[in-house]
């Protein structure tokens, strides 16, 4: 609070390294929802936003194999909103909203440049062939401020 510049952003990379060799399940998830509450009000508290990255890992069950989020259902229900981030085949970047208050499921493309992570929708069009006018690049732009705002309220 008395910081010259305001966190807005808190990254915890990753918050499952601490708990995955945890034997004691009750305990775990005990902790796991204890920092999960925490995280939370902080971030109310504070008007900030908090990132956790959590690790995935592979579940085998009748003979067949997924691939699931390492710390399960206790974090699974902890979170607000959940973010898969993954490369398909053609190692492009994507965004899978899973988990949201306020926002229906969907994906998104982004690309991750010296500047930082940026959308990848224009960029993807014009890869396509496709002529991406100034005009539809400023309503796609917009498109994306609008989402980030509401995302932002919430």
């Amino acid at each position: 609070e008395n910081a010259e510049i305001p966190v807005r952003l808190i990254v915890v990379d990753s918050i499952s390294f601490h708990f995955r060799a945890s034997k004691d399940v009750y305990q775990r998830t005990r902790a796991v929802t204890q920092l999960a509450a925490f995280l939370n009000s902080l971030a109310r508290r504070h008007n900030l936003a908090v990132v956790c990255l959590n690790q995935m890992t592979t579940k085998v069950a009748n003979g067949r194999s997924r691939v699931v989020p390492a710390l399960g259902e206790s974090w699974a229900h902890a979170v607000t909103t959940r973010l898969l981030l993954f490369a398909d085949q053609s190692n492009r970047h994507i965004c899978r909203l899973v988990k949201s208050p306020s926002l229906p499921p969907g994906i998104a493309h982004y690309q991750v440049t010296q500047m930082g992570v940026r959308d990848a929708v224009a960029q993807h069009l014009e890869e396509s062939g496709t002529c991406v006018t100034q005009c539809q690049r400023a309503k796609l732009n917009d498109y994306h401020s609008s989402a980030t705002k509401r995302c932002e309220r919430k």
